[in-house]
This record gives C-alpha cells, structure tokens and sequence, in this order.
C-alpha cells in the first residue's frame, strides 16, 4: 500500500521536488511519533547516507566550497587593490610629467608637428 500523506503548506518550499516533500513529511511523521527531535536515535547508517551526499555535492558545494569561494574572492578583491595601486601611482608619474617645464615644451611641439600632417 502506498505512503499517503497530505500536503502541508508550511514544509512546501518552493522548486521543491515530490522526493523531498515525502522525505520531509516522513522525517516529521516519525519526530511525532517518537516525541521530539531529542528522542531520535541516529545510527551508523545514517551518519554514513550524510557523509556520502556531503561527498556527492562535491567541492563547490559542500563545507569546503565556501572556503574555496571566500578565498577565492579574497584573492580576487587583493588583486583588484594592488591593480588600483598601480593605476593611481601611474596616473601621479604621467601629471609630475606633464607638469615639467620641458615636458610641456615637448607636449607643444609634438602638437604643433601633427597639426601639420
């Protein structure tokens, strides 16, 4: 005879599918039936089913994906920092050149040459 259980808007979420929503209802079902999460007893098979689905998520998924990720952006953010540096201290030596006396003579000149082209 098959599971028949009706659907409770509080464990519908969204994008859920019709597996998860049996598993979540069976979960509850037996929380009621033993009287509490407290009184759950977790066996060796069950830390063993979590264990390989942590390990089937694989790593940008799992505990360690978020790790990965922050570094990642870290890494990313520092690189960004070091490219702003190097932008302001380039943008700095391009205006003290500018701002020379020789320099601006050179700037007029080149002008005056490509005005003639």
């Amino acid at each position: 005879m098959p599971y028949c259980y009706s659907v409770d808007k509080q464990l519908v979420v969204e994008n859920q599918s019709e597996q998860t929503l049996a598993a979540r209802r069976i979960i509850k079902d037996h929380i009621i039936h033993v009287n509490g999460v407290t009184n759950v007893e977790i066996t060796r098979n069950m830390v063993v089913a979590t264990r390989n689905a942590r390990a089937r998520l694989g790593p940008t998924k799992g505990r360690t994906g978020g790790r990965e990720m922050k570094q990642k952006r870290k890494e990313e953010t520092d690189a960004m920092h070091e490219l702003e540096g190097k932008r302001k201290q380039l943008k700095m030596d391009v205006s003290s050149l500018l701002s020379s006396p020789l320099q601006r003579n050179c700037v007029r000149s080149v002008r005056k040459v490509e005005s003639y082209r």
